[in-house]
């Protein structure tokens, strides 16, 4: 868990990285929470060079999400009702 967020962070270029785990129940029942903090790499050795490999992947354009796509609105159809004037 802590390379994924280290290559999320590296992905996004981020300084600090906070993480979070919280524990609840199927039920929704909320327990604990934990917080911790991200180890950010601030160099690619040969140990950490698989967070840099799946930070690189993370970046790729193709995985992002594209917030400006434009919205195809289907409007409601007015239909004369029975009866009605």
């Amino acid at each position: 868990m802590n390379d994924k967020a280290s290559a999320a962070g590296l992905a996004v270029k981020a300084s600090n990285v906070i993480g979070d785990v919280a524990e609840v129940d199927a039920h929704e029942t909320y327990y604990q929470a934990q917080f911790f903090t991200i180890n950010i790499p601030t160099g690619q050795t040969e140990d950490n060079a698989h967070i840099y490999e799946d930070a690189a992947r993370m970046a790729q354009p193709t995985r992002a999400v594209n917030l400006n796509q434009p919205k195809n609105v289907i409007l409601p159809v007015k239909i004369k009702k029975t009866g009605a004037e």
